[in-house]
């Protein structure tokens, strides 16, 4: 005797209602899911920038060639802006260098200690730059936000009141020793710079990551 086989499958009608099914659910969970990977990683990187503002303050206040290259600084800014002027002086900025497996840390700036003596340029832009290797590691800012902005620079600054503030964006070179009062950089909104630290710009928080461009080293 044969016997009769039933098992015929799925037919199309039926596998075009489940890929449809699957379609819908995708598009209502992939907005949600997207916020919250994005939240998560301005998160990191707000306590990464809280890690950098502590530690340079710390420095700042203990260690006696920071405290002179950091003072030069503020003496500077206030002598060329004015007090209250609402611009940053740039102490050090973390070049991104690419290589093949991401950002590294490369140097704290070239030309932030425009006009500083030689030895307090010297010592305190080591002492600082050593400090900051010993935390990050090779560790480095890399986020990519929309319209090309990329996010690959740590940005030091210190105000005319001697506080220090931590700043992320890119395109800074050398021979930048300011930040204006709204961190526009020449070039236009494409090229501001946000405050992670002590406080964090809202502006920052309006930013959106492209998830597809998250990994790409």
């Amino acid at each position: 005797m044969v016997k009769e086989h039933n098992n015929k499958g799925f037919s199309l009608v039926e596998l075009i209602i489940v890929i449809a099914i699957l379609a819908i659910l995708s598009a209502a969970i992939a907005p949600a899911l997207i916020r919250y990977i994005n939240k998560a990683r301005k998160a990191d990187d707000i306590a990464t920038a809280d890690s950098i503002g502590t530690t340079v303050n710390a420095a700042y206040t203990d260690n006696e060639y920071v405290y002179d290259y950091i003072n030069e600084h503020v003496n500077w800014l206030v002598k060329e802006k004015g007090k209250n002027s609402g611009y940053l002086r740039i102490v050090g900025m973390m070049n991104a260098g690419y290589v093949y497996d991401g950002y590294h840390f490369t140097d704290i700036g070239n030309g932030v200690s425009h006009n500083l003596p030689g030895s307090v340029e010297t010592d305190g832009k080591n002492e600082l730059k050593s400090i900051l290797e010993e935390l990050m590691g090779e560790a480095i800012f890399k986020l990519k936000f929309t319209n090309n902005i990329y996010m690959d620079q740590w940005v030091i600054c210190v105000d005319e009141q001697s506080r220090i503030h931590i700043l992320c964006g890119a395109g800074l070179n050398g021979h930048q020793f300011y930040i204006k009062p709204n961190h526009i950089l020449q070039g236009g909104a494409n090229n501001r710079l946000y405050q992670l630290w002590p406080s964090v710009d809202p502006e920052y928080n309006k930013l959106n990551v492209p998830p597809k461009e998250w990994d790409k080293d």
